[in-house]
């Protein structure tokens, strides 16, 4: 960059921006640190440069085939019976290549890449730049969504604003605003390839990470072309770009049609070979969207302008109502949810990347800048669930922490998203279940696409078709929106018909019994690890699997006859499975085994913690539930070491940490992934620490760790502060679904001062149990004291639907680790 451009000064800054914005000081030079704008369905990202700007726009159906039709599972079930005999008899990886040569025998690969995302067009926009750039901010409002670029030159303030609204016509807006009475000239150039996109062939043999001999695997089949952008057209209309990508023809995929439509009520739009030129004394009005075709030759692109022209009359120049109308759809329910960690009231005016710089130089956790991260996440989610949820990565340690603070975070809305879409693989899945296993039930994948949910990854590597519990996780969103919300017509015809079809996979797949009569778990997958005195990640009782398995039969017991579902003789099917799952084992040092095989060796330097997913996302790790098992996972979370530092590892650890009531590795946790190069300037994350790229395991995670540390919550239970770090002593929460179906109106507390204030809004009739830590001496129920010993630790409330209750502590209650251990 070769002008010069001052940030505005933080005076400036009051009035400019408000509490719930994202800004930064200079423009981003890739599209990671880019701030976003969208509605689900498209997303436009802004760099923010006054002279040379870039905008990419997305739509989320729009993504790089590689095969005309999905590949199928293999039918590698012909092989189980030998899998298992020789996993038994401890040949771990002969067992895993056998069910290698099973898929390579059955025409499918031993590895695939999978379809990749790609944008609709990147646009340029730009413009003669006279002397220094002052005055500038570069900022997103999260509360309606609009990305707004503001500057001034010698011939005065300027301001560009972005915005992809929730409304009907569904498509992104961009108005250039120049100084008063100044005649403006821009140049709009579409580019004509992705060039971070272009494909390469790689062996991906030689690329995967593990421990495989891979002189004994037939490499012929290895070979892997990486995803192909599509073959762009770009013309032009009197006033619009018209794009038009095909994908490769032999792949007979079709392609997608996206316009880009200029307005503007004075001036002139007239073309330079491929560049638009526009000039005018008032406002610009871009208009831009994308639709996939089916079709070879996109046939769309007339209709697709005479849509956007519509849209352009009934807009006309008024992009201030479209924001209007934007705050009213996408910003009612961004309010829902408020988090204040005690700032000081000019830190919410910092850039990033000054949040960022306070937050290494200074001790513990910087309160806007986790407020704002907080944020960002559920802005992400608002922006990203469309159609289909945030597709990166794999379902579970992926795409599940992407999506986890939509329950909690208050938006249903974007977590139905992924239900539905979970929902639509169930075919696909019971096709992997019947062809990998012989089962019936499902098996969801780990790497779902598009537009299947069909199983095609099969690797010794990654044994990820060996992955039985991936299907549970999957379902947990589907029982924490119920505990959220206490519908029982969700629980009847949404919930309990997915968990009773899952256990006919378990009937069929749980056929061996050890010599104390508990079933053998084989083959047993713990993703993505494997047993130290192995090096094979197939293996024998994965911890996760166990409890997964508990889960899904606890639900069906349990949950079953709230709507009538199971029969006597299911229910005994249900009880016979959960009677004889094997105990979990401890290890030497106390520590919760990640597998419950006495031969199988603990390896604790790995990104994933797979064997507690019973602390989170289950919730069987209580310490007033089993104490001895909460210890053994408590220590086994502090144990765990991280590898390459994944960001979904750290994540997860700290979401354990947060149920486990450990402040002191939540924070640590927290800590890590804002200082340590998790965060591109605009907030958005990355996968490890400093990687080129933007990857939301992070974003949608960051969310949840700190609800949990502030309240967890099951049915019949919420217990405040469980983990929150000593940096917060001062804060306020409101909004937050309770897993109790219970609305957390708001919760203040002041732990220096010794007082904390509960509201609460039950969404059903219930007994609830308020639990706090001892040392409150005066308990008052709407006014009405109850205790006044601080001797206690729990209240009991009866609450009515509809009947909100307000709950005053005061006293010196504090959390204490030591305490929670002792209590039997």
């Amino acid at each position: 960059m070769n002008r010069e451009i001052r940030t505005l000064s933080m005076e400036k800054r009051v009035g400019s921006v408000g509490r719930h914005a994202v800004s930064v000081g200079t423009p981003a030079r890739f599209q990671r640190d880019a701030l976003f704008t969208g509605n689900g369905r498209h997303r436009l990202h802004v760099f923010g440069d006054p002279c040379e700007e870039t905008m990419v726009l997305e739509q989320e159906d729009l993504y790089m085939p590689l095969w005309k039709e999905t590949p199928r599972p293999a039918a590698t079930a012909q092989v189980l019976g030998e899998v298992r005999r020789l996993l038994l008899d401890g040949r771990y990886e002969e067992a895993s290549f056998l069910s290698i040569y099973g898929s390579l025998a059955n025409g499918v690969s031993d590895r695939h890449l999978y379809p990749a995302a790609h944008p609709a067009f990147v646009l340029k926009i730009r413009r003669n730049c006279a002397g220094t750039v002052y005055d500038y901010l570069h900022s997103v409002n999260l509360r309606n969504a609009v990305v707004t670029t503001r500057w001034t030159d010698e011939r005065g303030a300027w301001r560009r604003e972005s915005l992809v609204p929730r409304t009907a016509e569904n498509m992104a807006y961009t108005r250039i605003s120049a100084p008063d009475g100044c005649e403006q000239e821009i140049r709009l150039v579409i580019e004509r390839s992705f060039p971070a996109l272009e494909g390469e062939w790689i062996q991906s043999a030689d690329q995967a990470v593990g421990h495989a001999d891979w002189s004994t695997v037939d490499k012929t089949a290895s070979f892997r072309r990486r995803p192909q952008p599509p073959e762009l057209t770009v013309k032009h209309a009197e006033r619009a770009f018209l794009v038009t990508g095909t994908y490769a023809k032999e792949l007979e995929r079709g392609g997608y049609a996206a316009v880009l439509l200029v307005n503007t009520k004075e001036g002139s739009v007239f073309w330079e070979n491929d560049e638009c030129i526009v000039r005018s004394r008032g406002d610009i009005l871009l208009l831009m969207k994308a639709l996939p075709c089916p079709v070879q030759t996109p046939d769309d692109l007339p209709n697709l302008l005479d849509a956007l022209q519509e849209a352009s009359r009934k807009a006309g120049m008024d992009f201030d109502a479209l924001a209007e109308k934007n705050a009213l759809t996408h910003g009612n329910m961004f309010d829902r949810l408020e988090l204040s960690l005690g700032a000081r009231p000019m830190d919410y005016f910092l850039t990033t990347g000054e949040l960022l710089e306070q937050q290494r130089l200074g001790q513990g956790i910087h309160p806007v800048l986790m407020e704002k991260i907080t944020d960002m996440g559920r802005f992400f989610l608002l922006c990203y669930a469309g159609h289909l949820p945030p597709l990166f990565g794999h379902v579970n340690i992926n795409i599940n922490h992407q999506v986890s603070c939509g329950n909690i975070g208050a938006l249903p809305e974007m977590l139905d998203v992924f239900l539905q879409w979970i929902e639509r693989q169930i075919p696909d899945a019971r096709e992997n279940a019947k062809q990998i296993f012989g089962a019936r039930g499902f098996l969801i994948a780990g790497h779902p696409d598009h537009e299947s949910g069909l199983l095609y990854h099969f690797n010794h590597n990654w044994p990820h078709h060996y992955w039985i519990s991936g299907s549970g996780w999957c379902l947990q969103p589907f029982l924490e929106h119920y505990f959220c919300t206490g519908d029982i017509q969700f629980l009847k015809e949404r919930l309990l018909p997915l968990y009773v079809e899952l256990s006919l996979f378990y009937e069929d797949y749980l056929t061996l019994l050890d010599e104390n009569g508990k079933w053998i778990f084989a083959p047993s997958y713990s993703p993505e690890n494997f047993p130290a005195n192995t090096r094979t990640q197939v293996a024998i009782n994965a911890t996760m699997d166990i409890t997964v398995c508990r889960e899904v039969m606890d639900v069906l017991l349990e949950l079953g006859p709230l709507a009538g579902v199971g029969t006597l003789a299911q229910r005994e099917v249900w009880e016979n499975i959960r009677n004889r799952l094997p105990d979990y084992l401890i290890g030497d040092q106390g520590e919760l085994k990640e597998w419950a095989w006495a031969s199988l060796e603990e390896r604790y330097d790995h990104r994933h913690l797979s064997h507690l997913y019973g602390a989170y996302p289950g919730d069987e790790i209580q310490p007033d539930r089993d104490m001895g098992l909460y210890k053994a996972a408590f220590i086994s979370n502090r144990m765990r070491a991280q590898e390459n530092a994944s960001a979904h590892g750290v994540a997860h650890r700290a979401q354990i940490a947060a149920r486990l009531k450990d402040p002191e590795l939540v924070q640590l946790c927290l800590k890590q992934l804002l200082e340590t190069g998790y965060l591109n300037e605009g907030l958005s994350t990355r996968h490890n620490p400093y990687l080129p790229h933007s990857f939301p395991d992070a974003q949608g995670a960051i969310p949840t760790i700190v609800l949990e540390s502030i309240l967890y919550s099951r049915p019949g239970l919420i217990e405040l502060l469980p983990a929150v770090p000593d940096c917060w002593p001062v804060g306020s929460l409101s909004g937050m679904m309770t897993r109790s179906a219970v609305r957390l109106e708001r919760l203040q507390w002041n732990l220096p001062e010794g007082k904390m204030k509960i509201a609460l809004m039950p969404l059903k009739d219930q007994c609830l149990e308020l639990k706090y830590r001892p040392g409150f001496q005066t308990l008052a129920v709407d006014g009405v004291i109850v205790a006044e010993d601080g001797k206690g630790s729990n209240l009991f409330l009866h609450l009515e639907k509809g009947k909100a209750v307000e709950v005053n502590l005061s006293g010196a209650g504090r959390f204490d680790i030591s305490k929670v251990m002792t209590l039997q």
